[in-house]
């Protein structure tokens, strides 16, 4: 199995040797800002090249499904991302933060994410609360500092934080808000909704196939993102009834064992071939 459209050249190497192949795409990677001009034209090669280099495509989410249907007429197994809460008693010792009482938000730190969108839209909400901001973005450290200016000082930048850390952030946050606008399955949303936080996320098709009615959704606007925000701050059974909703959400449809399950079957079709 591969991952990725950029790896689709190589799709063919096992093939010759008789082994079968699937290939998960991963959304539409030559839409990304870092991969503007040449490196762009590649990954749009590379997406051509995934419609028929494998002898199974693998899309995560139904509308990344459609456009190879209609743009390459292209058939593709849909299968999404997974993700549980791992058990574990996790702290947020060293962090100074309060549990229930931050807003989080997890992305690499470019663009397309719209980090500047929720810095702009924080600046306008009213609370005490700290906004932290989960991260990095190592092709350009220079737009991190921009952000940084846009920033207040309830604003906390971790960098990229993993492991026990990161759970530790999305297991104790008060609530979680979304931005990012380009791919299928995005594992920062769905791990926030398994973690059992209350989510606000931009409104994009993939962005609403994934929390579906479990979360809030946002226009790609200050103010409404400002309102959002506000309102569920100041509403706290409010939050307290999407936890819910988004856990069991992810629970019912994001599971790993349900994923390796959808896995197993395709590989077993394969195989029978």
């Amino acid at each position: 199995m591969l991952c990725n459209v950029a790896n689709s050249p190589f799709a063919y190497i096992p093939r010759l040797f008789g082994k079968p192949v699937v290939l998960n795409v991963d959304g539409l990677d030559r839409k990304r800002e870092k991969w503007k001009g040449l490196g762009a034209q590649v990954l749009h090669f590379c997406e051509w090249m995934s419609s028929f280099s494998s002898n199974q495509l693998v899309t995560d989410a139904n509308t990344i499904h459609d456009y190879y249907l209609s743009k390459y007429h292209s058939e593709s197994v849909v299968i999404g991302y997974g993700s549980e809460m791992p058990a574990g008693d996790y702290s947020l010792n060293g962090l100074n933060l309060h549990p229930d009482r931050y807003v989080l938000y997890v992305s690499r730190l470019e663009p397309e994410n719209n980090p500047d969108l929720v810095l702009r839209s924080w600046k306008n909400v009213r609370t005490d609360w700290p906004l932290v901001v989960v991260g990095d973005n190592p092709y350009d450290p220079g737009y991190i500092q921009r952000l940084k200016s846009l920033g207040d000082e309830r604003v906390r930048f971790t960098g990229a934080i993993y492991g026990d850390g990161y759970w530790a952030l999305q297991k104790h946050a008060g609530l979680f808000v979304f931005a990012c606008e380009i791919g299928g399955v995005h594992p920062a949303l769905i791990e926030a909704m398994a973690a059992g936080n209350p989510v606000l996320y931009l409104d994009t098709p993939e962005n609403a196939e994934t929390a579906g009615d479990a979360a809030i959704r946002y226009t790609k606007s200050v103010a409404d993102l400002t309102a959002k925000l506000q309102s569920l701050l100041d509403d706290t059974p409010a939050r307290q009834r999407l936890a819910v909703r988004a856990r069991q959400h992810a629970d019912l449809l994001y599971r790993w064992e349900t994923i390796a399950e959808k896995y197993e079957k395709l590989f077993a079709q394969l195989k029978a071939r």
